[in-house]
């Protein structure tokens, strides 16, 4: 579910007002790997992986087969009398990907100021906002894909293989000791073309977003 209220900051007043204004600018999961640290750049943007310890599947559950999608192990075929069983020890697999991204805080903070500025977007209908993004990259990208959204989980970029939805968090993950302050929520637009920084123009948002000042 999307929160009724996102925040985000910039260093800039003029780049407030240009959001507002509706000028957007759609970075990607990679260039945020070139970011310095302290100013929110994280080199494992768009990374995670799943370890698996010591776990035996059996080739006839489907809970099962779909635990071992989160490793790349895909079953084909399997009658359900089947005893066959996979057992895997010691496996890593490791995720990456990348998109166009629009990153906000759920609440604003010292850490936020600091990090990414004092002029803030307070976004007051974040779906009506998406919404306005989607429609303007559908009808000006023909490789676009869509968008996901999500909370940012704080698990040092990795996911449990025995999470049934472990894979819905790749592009939503990042490391807890570092990052965890942000308290992130997060869009993805995805395409078929190499991703790049994207500049887009959706029209006002005055109606569903106002500037706010910490200084």
């Amino acid at each position: 579910m999307i929160p009724k209220t996102l925040y985000r900051f910039f260093s800039n007043e003029q780049y407030a007002n240009d959001f507002i204004n509706g000028k957007i600018r759609l970075s990607t999961l990679k260039s945020c790997t070139e970011i310095e640290i302290h100013k929110g750049g994280d080199d494992l943007e768009g990374k995670m992986k799943i370890h698996i310890d010591n776990h035996v599947f059996q080739v006839s559950s489907d809970t099962d087969k779909k635990l071992l999608q989160n490793a790349t192990v895909v079953i084909r075929k399997s009658s359900p009398e089947s005893k066959m069983q996979i057992r895997m020890v010691n496996c890593t697999t490791n995720y990456k990907i990348d998109a166009n991204v629009l990153c906000f805080t759920k609440e604003p903070s010292e850490y936020i100021l600091k990090t990414f500025g004092q002029f803030g977007v307070q976004l007051n209908n974040p779906e009506i906002f998406l919404e306005r993004v989607h429609k303007c990259l559908k009808e000006s990208d023909p490789n676009y894909l869509g968008y996901r959204f999500n909370h940012v989980h704080y698990n040092d970029n990795s996911a449990n293989y025995l999470d049934m939805d472990a894979l819905d968090q790749l592009g939503f993950s990042k490391r807890k000791e570092i990052f965890e302050m942000e308290n992130e929520f997060r869009f993805l637009f995805g395409s078929k073309a190499l991703m790049e920084v994207k500049f887009i123009n959706i029209g006002s948002i005055s109606d569903i977003a106002s500037l706010v000042n910490f200084q």
